[in-house]
């Protein structure tokens, strides 16, 4: 039976094979790469493989690796006509039409990954007989840089601070979502507080979008879970009296099918890391009122953004200016009034009742995309490094992955984003 020492000892072997590269001497052996050197080729397109193919969705988009940090991506496009009318024994009149040259920069900007393999997980992979541990060894750490990956691909904002961990992760760079709003077709809906979400969504994105980019077979919605149930709970009933006739076999494939029905013929993808919580296109605002509870907690009065309807069952967040901290909280409506209640003091000793001391913004709606994934690239500089260190107090390896990475839209043209939908899922809450 194996020790743990034969157990650690085949492991660390198994790490320098893969390009860990070990930080210092270890407990059994030194490995046999020196820090700061590359991983071969071959194991960066092994592990960028793992990477964006163990996301999902992320297999979708276009990638490289390239040996350079910053460079050009070629991009060839036909702008005029090949093919005219011409009869037999007559020459052409046009000549030969060349594809004309584009290119689009790079810039690979620095991500640090740190995660840890407990001794415990490695001898539980070996006793159950997996029989490369190199490659669960492998696809843990492309797990990690891949959720992470995926998240600031969608949501990265380089104006955010290092306040969160999260924060730390976005401020990278500006993600598909920021840049689309400014760079892609873009729609809104005519009010700032937002529109439910309804079928006629689909048509009028599908309308958006420039008539000759409406036929890409590899066209793709993009959309969060919360919206993708809105889709199927509007297909249950299709607004038709009596619901009965709702053929019974669409009803249960919408219910019971983990892919639901594709809207106009295009097929939809849930992407985990698109938000359910975003503030559309309204601004923070104070507070009409804010009431000391007396109990530690606060009472605000929202008049002041959302008025003249009754926003019961909508979500807002209130921030504290002077301490920073916020709640997500639901709106209620007594008294004719959209109010909220806050769960706690938001960091706050003594309850401020100055309305100018908070701002609101409302936090419960999302953005949907129609596209091409091919349409997106991610680029890889090949100079990935990754070091691991053997912490004996808490008997795991620890293991550092540095690499570079970029990305981007080759035609902003061919996108459509719709802000500002509200999940109907979310209005009876």
């Amino acid at each position: 039976m194996p020790t743990n020492g034969d157990i650690l000892r085949e492991t660390n072997q198994v790490m320098s094979q893969i390009g860990i590269a070990q930080k210092a001497d270890g407990v059994n052996e030194t490995s046999a790469l020196t820090a700061g050197q590359f991983s071969n080729r071959a194991q960066v397109e092994r592990l960028v493989d793992l990477t964006v193919n163990l996301g999902g969705w992320t297999s979708d988009l276009t990638r490289f690796v390239r040996s350079q940090r910053a460079g050009q991506i070629p991009r060839a496009t036909i702008t005029e006509p090949v093919t005219e009318a011409t009869s037999e024994n007559v020459l052409a009149a046009n000549d030969y039409q060349r594809i004309e040259p584009d290119f689009l920069s790079y810039n690979c900007q620095k991500l640090h990954v740190k995660w840890a393999v407990t001794l415990e997980e490695i001898r539980e992979a070996a006793a159950s007989g997996t029989p490369m541990i190199g490659n669960a060894i492998q696809q843990m750490m492309a797990k990690a840089m891949i959720n992470d990956l995926a998240r600031l691909f969608v949501m990265g904002d380089n104006t955010l601070g290092s306040s969160t961990k999260e924060n730390r992760l976005l401020k990278r760079w500006d993600g598909a979502f920021k840049q689309a709003k400014t760079s892609a077709n873009v729609r809104y809906p005519t009010t700032a507080t937002g529109k439910a979400f309804d079928g006629a969504m689909f048509d009028a994105m599908y309308d958006t979008l420039p008539d000759k980019y409406k036929h890409d077979d590899g066209l793709n919605w993009w959309m969060a879970s919360r919206l993708d149930q809105s889709w199927r709970q509007s297909l249950t009933t299709l607004n038709q009296a009596p619901a009965s006739q709702v053929p019974s076999n669409l009803r249960d494939s919408v219910i019971q099918s983990r892919t639901g029905p594709p809207p106009l013929g295009i097929p939809l993808t849930v992407l985990p890391q698109i938000p359910t919580n975003d503030k559309g296109t309204t601004l923070a605002i104070a507070p009409t009122s804010v009431a000391d509870d007396g109990d530690g907690t606060c009472t605000v009065v929202l008049t002041t953004l959302l008025s003249g309807s009754d926003f019961s069952g909508r979500r807002v967040k209130v921030t504290n200016l002077t301490t920073g901290q916020s709640e997500t909280l639901v709106v209620s409506y007594p008294a004719t009034v959209n109010t909220i209640y806050t769960a706690g003091s938001l960091g706050q000793s003594t309850i401020s009742t100055v309305a100018a001391d908070y701002t609101i913004e409302l936090a419960d709606m999302t953005f949907s995309m129609l596209l091409n994934p091919k349409n997106m690239f991610l680029v890889f500089c090949d100079q990935i490094r990754s070091y691991r260190d053997w912490n004996q107090e808490l008997e795991r390896w620890e293991i550092d992955v540095h690499y570079e990475v970029d990305w981007g839209c080759f035609n902003w043209d061919a996108v459509v984003i719709q802000h500002g939908v509200l999940p109907s899922s979310m209005l009876w809450e």
